[in-house]
């Protein structure tokens, strides 16, 4: 599970995992470096699981104003990385759609 919150003039982002029950145990927060210009965004934020024990983490504003960030967490090494954003024509695209793929020679389409 995601949270996003604002703390002290910034966003934190945390990762939780449900042990059973109502019981949840924080497994991953987002730098603050790294989420510091969420803060006091408006947007979605989409969560996908990925190949292995990573996963895919994309934050979407809607315009008028158009900010989109792309994070991976390495579950395992706990470790963010933040992914290149997308460009065409040499501009920022607006929006991108989050899909999580793990090539494999056994996928059907």
């Amino acid at each position: 599970m995601l949270h996003r919150a604002t703390e002290a003039s910034s966003s934190v982002l945390r990762v939780f995992h449900r042990l059973g029950g109502m019981e949840w145990v924080q497994v991953g927060m987002l730098p603050p470096a790294l989420s510091h210009e969420l803060y006091g965004k408006k947007g979605d934020i989409n969560c996908v699981g990925g190949a292995g024990n990573k996963m895919l983490v994309c934050f979407n504003v809607s315009p008028p104003e158009v900010h989109c960030r792309y994070f991976v967490y390495d579950l395992v090494a706990e470790e963010w990385s933040e992914l290149p954003r997308c460009v065409k024509d040499g501009e920022a695209m607006d929006f991108v759609s989050a899909l999580s793929f793990q090539p494999r020679i056994e996928a059907t389409v």
